[in-house]
């Protein structure tokens, strides 16, 4: 998989596995994975943060555990 895919959906996750392989210096990532690292805590918030609440897809409320879908399919 291209680092540009890889980076794009797991930011922080290709950071972390930089600095734990010691190539965080490498010119492809000393101009972004530190700065990731950095603003790590509030990135999975932010994630986090999109995920909560109920959502609809065409009219359909999704659940968001398996005790609510549970309870939708009743």
């Amino acid at each position: 998989m291209p680092l540009c895919e890889l980076k794009e959906t797991n930011l922080v996750e290709t950071a972390d596995y930089a600095k734990a392989n010691s190539i965080i210096n490498e010119p492809a990532f000393y101009w972004w994975a530190p700065l990731t690292l950095k603003k790590k805590n509030r990135l999975i918030k932010a994630s986090k943060k999109q995920l909560v609440g109920s959502r609809y897809t065409f009219g359909i409320k999704i659940p968001n555990t398996v005790q609510e879908a549970l309870e939708l399919d009743k």
